[in-house]
């Protein structure tokens, strides 16, 4: 006959199942308290857009999320900081090199000077040829046009060009120097108009170049290139039933052509 089991032995089986059960199923369910976050991303992908911002912790900045205090992260970051201060620095020395190139901001570099014309060339050893009138007379005609019209720049031709003025003076500013006289010469030819009986009706009989002429090397007058003047040529004018003879104050050479550069008056 078989002998049963007793009630202590099954009472002793049964605590030590169930002891071991809830060690069991709590190590099937739980996770880990410490996860990896470098292996979550590896494992899960990119933390989705939406998520809230993590704390930075101490020792960081927020808005840019780099450590602040000593280490690496610090060492990258005034590296990457200096290499930006020295490209600007490198940038305003090269801006600055090539403003003393260009001259003021947006100015072309500035070309060679271009020769003077033979009739104005500084180094000759003798004064030229006087040259002819030219295209003198016509250019005067334009000045009787001004007068009869009342239109002072339509004599603006027979004055002497802005840009050799600024070659052949010698002067800190040609240009303010050259729009004076180009003023005045302007006032003249309305001064010119109102010596006149019948203005409107003006009209140029003769013109003549004077032979009272003088050639004016470099370093005179303040000037920087040479160049012929002649003094009082006489235009004849027709005024009403009469003539009247008007005078060119002072002309000058550039390039074999004649110019005014003082009508009546001088400054």
């Amino acid at each position: 006959m078989r002998s049963r089991p007793s009630s202590r032995c099954c009472s002793l089986v049964c605590c030590a199942l169930l002891l071991s059960f809830p060690a069991v199923a709590g190590a099937a369910i739980e996770e880990p308290e410490d996860a990896d976050p470098a292996a979550a991303d590896e494992e899960g992908g990119a933390e989705p857009e939406d998520a809230p911002a993590a704390d930075p912790g101490p020792g960081k900045d927020p808005g840019a999320g780099t450590e602040v205090d000593g280490g690496k992260g610090q060492g990258k970051v005034q590296e990457k900081g200096a290499g930006k201060v020295q490209e600007k620095v490198q940038e305003k020395v090269q801006e600055k090199g090539a403003a003393k190139v260009q001259g003021p901001r947006g100015a072309r570099a500035a070309e060679p000077p271009l020769p003077p014309p033979p009739g104005n060339d500084p180094g000759l050893a003798q004064p030229p040829p006087v040259p002819p009138s030219g295209t003198l007379e016509e250019r005067v005609r334009g000045l009787v046009q001004a007068i009869r019209e009342d239109r002072p720049e339509l004599a603006d031709p027979l004055f002497f060009p802005r840009e050799p003025f600024r070659r052949v003076k010698a002067i800190k500013d040609p240009d303010r120097y050259h729009a004076t006289l180009l003023k005045l010469f302007r006032q003249d030819v309305r001064d010119l108009r109102r010596e006149l009986i019948d203005p409107a009706g003006a009209e140029l009989v003769s013109f003549q170049l004077s032979r009272t002429r003088r050639w004016i090397p470099a370093g005179k007058e303040a000037n920087a290139l040479p160049y012929w003047a002649a003094y009082k040529s006489a235009l004849v004018v027709r005024d009403g039933d009469r003539t009247r003879k008007l005078f060119l104050r002072v002309a000058i050479t550039w390039d074999g052509e004649w110019y005014v550069t003082h009508l009546t008056r001088m400054k």
